[in-house]
């Protein structure tokens, strides 16, 4: 587990300085904002139920974007993944507006932060919704695993060498930043995508 107080450490000893845990917060939290523009964090949200006749489920917190949706019926037997409508939320509103109809949900769109399912569901489910996800503004709880300690590391002393315009050191850390970075990003696993045809 990566610790703050360990960033503070590193910092306070590649760049010769006395920095407080509160004057480094802001530069640890720029870097996890930063890391989370890249697909490294990935969550599961099994939160969300969907009721009779429900129509929508909400993004999960820190939503980045969408792995796959995945409804469970009161048997629990799980449904084919969620699969996008071509025409999104305009098709959507077309669909709704010529047919009110239940059954089994089979398609989303996106709009305003929710998924709004069509079919509208005819019967109570549990959800499973896989994403992406931002890191939370906390800096007390990094859920960056030990692999990206050298990114955040090295990442945290360049943003302080920025804020403090600490130039000899900008250069060094910002250039391990960006190699550490591109190295976590080669090592992504992607799913193949399939496709349907």
């Amino acid at each position: 587990m990566i610790a703050k107080a360990d960033i503070l450490t590193f910092i306070n000893d590649v760049l010769k300085r006395s920095e407080t845990a509160a004057q480094v917060a802001v530069p640890i939290q720029t870097v996890l904002n930063d890391l989370s523009n890249y697909d490294f964090l990935t969550e599961t949200d099994t939160g969300q139920s969907l009721a009779d006749g429900g129509l929508t489920l909400n993004y999960p917190t820190d939503f980045k974007g969408l792995v796959s949706i995945v409804l469970i019926d009161s048997s629990s037997v799980r449904q084919a993944p969620l699969k996008p409508l071509p025409g999104g939320h305009k098709e959507y509103r077309e669909l709704r507006d010529n047919d009110s109809t239940t059954g089994e949900p089979e398609w989303y769109s996106e709009f305003d932060e929710k998924f709004w399912l069509w079919r509208p569901a005819g019967g109570t489910y549990t959800t499973e919704i896989e994403h992406y996800r931002f890191h939370p503004q906390d800096v007390d709880t990094i859920l960056f695993g030990d692999e990206f300690r050298n990114a955040i590391y090295f990442g945290a002393a360049y943003f302080v060498a920025l804020k403090y315009g600490l130039s000899r050191y900008i250069d060094i850390w910002g250039s391990l930043y960006e190699r550490e970075k591109e190295m976590r990003r080669l090592n992504i696993w992607e799913q193949p995508h399939i496709i349907r045809g």
